[in-house]
């Protein structure tokens, strides 16, 4: 079976990030072997880096659920969550949902 894809068009998407955003690593020569590896370790240390920076300021929730019955239970107050956590969004990632 030929399989069409580019197995190293993500890891290009990451790299031309990086370069566009300045984002460079400063210890390239132990992952000189491993280009995949240095351009995805630069995004998310640039990505932790931002999220120490906004510390106080941004909330991040990760809920694992399916999203119909998980939103019901947040509006209806059954989720379990702290009374703390919003119960409105200004961002929503959906991964696998049908």
């Amino acid at each position: 079976m030929i399989m069409p894809y580019d197995v190293f068009h993500s890891i290009q998407q990451v790299a031309l990030f990086n370069g566009e955003n300045g984002l460079r690593d400063l210890n390239n020569e132990e992952k000189a072997g491993f280009p995949a590896y240095a351009y995805c370790a630069v995004f998310f240390e640039a990505f932790i880096a931002s999220l120490k920076k906004l510390e106080g300021h941004i909330q991040l929730e990760i809920v694992c659920g399916e999203i119909t019955r998980e939103l019901a239970k947040n509006r209806l107050g059954t989720d379990g969550r702290p009374q703390s956590f919003p119960k409105e969004y200004t961002r929503i990632w959906l991964s696998n949902i049908p």
